[in-house]
């Protein structure tokens, strides 16, 4: 989870972010503390915010990055329920 002003985003890398959907859930898998309890959120993708640095064709010298814009309420439940 990366903070930049009032705004949350996922941090990935282009390539991934353009195979993502524009709409529909996407399931985020978490590992919180304890181990043996795995927690699932969905995002739906109509609601994220895309910024990709960097084009195709991606090489191992990049860039190759991406932030997704996360709704309030979905980077306030990420927050509320896991330690980054």
């Amino acid at each position: 989870l990366v903070q930049i002003g009032g705004s949350f985003y996922i941090l990935t890398a282009a390539h991934v972010a353009a195979k993502l959907p524009q709409s529909g859930d996407v399931g985020i898998l978490r590992f919180p503390s304890n181990p043996g309890q795995m927690q699932r959120l969905k995002l739906n993708m109509a609601q994220v915010e895309p910024t990709v640095i960097g084009a195709e064709p991606f090489t191992e010298t990049g860039p190759d990055l991406a932030l997704l814009r996360l709704p309030e309420n979905f980077a306030s439940t990420l927050k509320a329920t896991n330690n980054f």
